[in-house]
């Protein structure tokens, strides 16, 4: 039998252990919780809610964003879901116009707390900022000139030497540095879609590459461009709305958000109204 001393200095031992682990417990979370965001910060949630007012970065990239030429309205399924979102959250919408080069900077340095119209998801961008659950997949097309024959599928981009336009920091750039390493970029440093058509057109580029809606926009819109791979996209990527790191509860906030309006119909709203044949993205819905 162990004497009395002993049995209170094993407990004294216990007590102190646990105290210890409690200790470490507490300061890993709270490590944990300032790496998330920086002590002394405001989320944006608590910051908008104090001025109603949110600052939102937008890039013109159909379907997401839209602007007139004739009115410069801004019109897209990311640009009426964000507003819906700020009218139900009873705050207003400061839009300012932003590049897929230009936005992590934007985000960063705070002059705007999210992103619309530039969000396709990949790995190098996940990591320098966060975004919301996937609100739609979107595919790539190409387009070629109406008269250049070589272009018939997508098994022609693997011709040696192509010039192929594609938008810096898009999914058009990520899809031909992976999957066409041979081919010469032409880069374009501005969220200008129009100047898509524009290389290919002089002859500076042999294809341009954009998603599926700006394709069918451009052959349209140009008599002499041709969407060669017309409902077949050939690379898909996700888009939803684009944040800075270290906010989660700005980021749980505007997922709650977009999951009660896809809930509620008002996506299904917005199907109909910008992608009604279904050929231009397809949207993700939660399950009823």
């Amino acid at each position: 039998m162990n004497p009395p001393h002993t049995s209170l200095s094993a407990s004294i031992m216990a007590w102190a252990a646990m105290t210890i682990a409690l200790v470490v417990a507490g300061y890993t979370y709270v490590r944990d919780r300032g790496e998330q965001r920086p002590t002394g910060t405001t989320s944006v949630l608590q910051r908008v809610s104090g001025s109603n007012q949110l600052r939102a970065g937008f890039i013109v990239n159909s379907p997401q964003v839209s602007r007139d030429a004739k009115t410069s309205e801004l019109s897209g399924y990311h640009y009426d879901l964000l507003k819906k979102l700020a009218t139900e959250g009873g705050f207003e919408v400061a839009f300012e116009e932003t590049t897929f080069s230009t936005m992590v900077a934007a985000l960063n340095s705070h002059n705007v707390d999210v992103v619309i119209g530039g969000g396709s998801e990949s790995i190098p961008r996940a990591m320098e900022v966060s975004f919301t659950d996937p609100i739609m997949i979107l595919g790539l097309g190409y387009i070629a000139r109406s008269d250049d024959p070589r272009f018939q599928s997508v098994a022609d981009l693997s011709r040696p030497g192509i010039k192929v336009a594609v938008t810096a920091g898009g999914a058009s750039a990520e899809y031909q540095k992976e999957y066409m390493p041979q081919a010469e970029p032409v880069i374009l440093a501005r969220s200008e879609l129009a100047r898509i058509v524009l290389e290919v057109t002089s002859g500076r580029a042999d294809i341009g590459i954009g998603n599926v809606n700006n394709c069918l926009r451009f052959e349209k819109e140009q008599p002499n461009i041709r969407f060669v791979t017309k409902g077949k996209p050939f690379y898909r990527f996700t888009s939803g709305f684009v944040v800075r790191h270290g906010d989660p509860e700005w980021l749980q906030f505007l997922n709650s958000s977009i999951r009660n309006l896809q809930t509620n119909g008002f996506t299904d709203r917005l199907e109909a109204k910008y992608n009604p044949d279904g050929m231009l993205w397809t949207p993700i819905k939660l399950p009823r």
